[in-house]
């Protein structure tokens, strides 16, 4: 007989957690794929418009 989870069951009891950094992997696939340009902003400081000074 076939093992898995019974039919109508939750599935989610049974999931596996995803790999480290597996979430933050695709994010920076879609990100792009889509053209977005949001990860070269990751690892540097905020530094806000006016605290520039000069």
């Amino acid at each position: 007989m076939l093992e898995g989870p019974a039919p109508g069951r939750d599935t989610a009891e049974t999931a596996e957690e995803p790999a480290d950094g597996a979430e933050f992997e695709t994010f920076a696939h879609l990100d792009r794929l889509l053209g977005l340009d949001l990860i070269r902003g990751i690892g540097r400081a905020y530094v806000p418009s006016g605290a520039r000074g000069g």
